[in-house]
């Protein structure tokens, strides 16, 4: 049903400059947003959707109902939900199941420790955005310094390992709580999806500065990035 106002007309009445400029104005004023006709009559033109293809091979929109139905269709898609509206869905997260022996490893106060972070480049990750490895320590003593540092490295199948970042995190908590460090990958333009990164975390315990006598125990960690919003 059209929403623009038509006003009715005569056989035979004068039209005069008045009436026509109002006319005219009625059709300016029916192309305002909240007044074009929707697209959504029923629930089950609300959920048409078309697929607009892929560069090289796209499949063309003849109209501004099919405008729409792909733009949907790629809302539907971000989302990864049965409707381009719907809410909430299903979703999934891995988890790591360790042995206690794993579970109590932590970085020494003597000889060298590493943990290593595998990982690849996250699904729905921006291009040429940073990424960080927010990583939750704890020592075991309050009194200090744990000399640590990390350091990044890319992986690409048929290149050779590619060391692009690393500074010391030497950590001197003063209490015996969980603290929050962020280790920021900075990507260059040669980083892209389907990459695979190694975060090394280490701990020289026998420099002569690390007098912390405790351990550092990884209490959490996780991966935060930069990618599609709907996901």
């Amino acid at each position: 049903m059209s929403l623009i106002a038509i006003t009715q007309r005569f056989i035979g009445e004068q039209i005069t400059a008045a009436k026509y400029n109002a006319d005219r104005q009625q059709i300016v004023d029916g192309l305002a947003p909240a007044t074009i006709e929707d697209y959504s009559v029923n629930e089950a033109q609300m959920q048409l959707v078309t697929d607009p293809g892929e560069p090289g091979s796209p499949n063309l929109a003849g109209t501004l109902a099919g405008e729409h139905e792909r733009e949907r269709f790629i809302l539907k898609e971000m989302k990864g939900t049965p409707h381009w509206y719907t809410t909430n869905t299903t979703r999934h997260i891995q988890v790591s199941a360790m042995t206690q022996t794993i579970f109590a490893a932590t970085w020494n106060p003597t000889g060298t420790t590493t943990f290593n972070f595998f990982l690849m480049i996250p699904d729905g990750w921006s291009t040429n955005s940073n990424f960080t490895l927010k990583l939750f320590r704890r020592s075991t003593s309050a009194t200090g310094t744990s000399k640590m540092n990390w350091l990044f490295t890319r992986i690409r199948d048929g290149a050779a390992p590619n060391v692009s970042g690393s500074a010391a995190i030497d950590f001197t908590p003063a209490d015996t709580n969980s603290h929050l460090v962020n280790l920021t990958v900075t990507v260059s333009t040669t980083f892209q999806a389907g990459d695979a990164c190694l975060i090394t975390v280490n701990r020289t315990g026998d420099d002569a500065a690390d007098n912390n006598p405790g351990v550092v125990v990884p209490d959490a960690y996780f991966i935060e990035f930069t990618g599609i919003a709907s996901r």
